[in-house]
Order: structure tokens, then sequence, then C-alpha cells
């Protein structure tokens, strides 16, 4: 099975009490139910999650982070048989 490439919107966002959070959405079908993994610089996933029945995602962060980049899977492909 290919891996699909997926669109996306994604900011980093922090609150008023230092907390960090990753907000997004896929731009393109299929949007819904898919794993959202975020990873540090170090490549090291620091959180993971999935999309809502709109392709939207709202995931915190550990306040140490300083950069992320967004890996997003077909939670079918990713399932484990």
């Amino acid at each position: 099975m290919t891996e699909m490439e997926h669109y996306y919107e994604m900011a980093v966002n922090e609150n008023e009490a230092g907390g960090k959070f990753a907000i997004g959405f896929v731009l393109q079908e299929p949007s819904a139910n898919q794993q959202v993994i975020i990873k540090d610089e170090n490549n090291r996933v620091v959180q993971h999650g999935a999309t809502d029945e709109f392709g939207y995602f709202q995931l915190a962060l550990p306040k140490t982070v300083k950069e992320v980049t967004l890996e997003i899977r077909s939670l079918q492909q990713s399932a484990i048989v």
C-alpha cells in the first residue's frame, strides 16, 4: 500500500500558563479520523492523536519542544493486524 501525501494547515499556540498546543486541520479528503503524529526537532514522537470527523485536531505539546513536524496517516493503514 502506498503512503498518501496529506496537505494540512497547522499552528503551534501558547496559552497564558505557558502550555503549548498544536492546532490544525487536513485540507483534502479523507480528512476525518486520520492519525496525527507530532515529532520534535530530534524526530521523537512527542504527541499523537486523530483528527475529528471534520479533519480538525488539537493536541497538547510538552513545554520544552522548540520545533515540531507533523505526520498524518490513515488509521486503517497504521492499524496493527
